[in-house]
């Protein structure tokens, strides 16, 4: 897997589990920022070599809806889901099972994980000007 840094991925961990412990309406800092995720990094893929990024408001809004979704279980295993899900981000997008594009920007993939119950990730990108921009991940059942 081919991320930004380990000490991006390190540092997108750590935002999420500080998000995960805030509470909904609680504000963030710089929400706008963009974080490198990682580098698309496969010769037939449809955006090879660009990066991928995720705002910290949108990696926020994740964490949130995860959490909210995933209530029913205790938060430890809440936390591993959201955490299973970001590690497993750089191959959905990659080695993804089902691609979509939506003109003009939006660009859908999905990849099938046995480990979400029978489920699978479904990430919208953005592409912006050289770059592709992570704006929604979605589990679906």
């Amino acid at each position: 897997m081919k991320h930004g840094s380990r000490d991006s991925l390190r540092m997108i961990k750590k935002l999420v589990r500080k998000y995960f412990n805030m509470g909904e309406s609680e504000p963030i800092e710089k929400p706008p920022e963009l974080l490198l995720f990682f580098i698309i990094n496969k010769v037939d893929h449809p955006h090879n070599g660009l990066p991928v990024y995720i705002s910290r408001k949108a990696l926020k809004h994740f964490v949130e809806r995860r959490k909210a979704g995933l209530s029913k279980n205790n938060n430890l295993h809440s936390l591993n889901v959201i955490y299973f899900i970001i590690n497993h981000l750089y191959d959905s997008v990659v080695n993804f099972d089902f691609y979509q594009f939506e003109p003009y920007f939006k660009h859908f993939y999905s990849k099938k994980h046995p480990h979400l119950t029978k489920g699978e990730l479904r990430i919208l990108l953005e592409k912006i000007e050289s770059s592709m921009e992570i704006i929604s991940i979605h589990i679906r059942r």
